[in-house]
């Protein structure tokens, strides 16, 4: 095993009959952050997202609640929010 580390992680929980979509990066099928910039990395998570809410056939329209965290500083909310 080495240095390798596991993590528990799930994507999704339903918890009386809410959805709740934590952790959502800009993760590719091969688990590598996809895009250079803020605004590529924003549309791959809400790629993601969609394809979440495809599998429970909802839209984006049954969203209440999105929280957004931006690491780097340098990255400006006008970036996420143009998306």
């Amino acid at each position: 095993m080495g240095n390798q580390v596991q993590v528990a992680y799930s994507q999704v929980n339903i918890a009386n009959g809410t959805l709740y979509a934590s952790g959502q990066p800009a993760w590719n099928t091969e688990f590598e952050i996809e895009g250079d910039d803020i605004e590529s990395q924003t549309r791959k998570a809400l790629e993601n997202i969609r394809i979440l809410l495809d599998a429970i056939d909802k839209d984006y329209d049954d969203i209440t609640k999105v929280t957004s965290y931006i690491v780097n500083p340098e990255d400006r909310l006008e970036g996420v929010i143009t998306v």
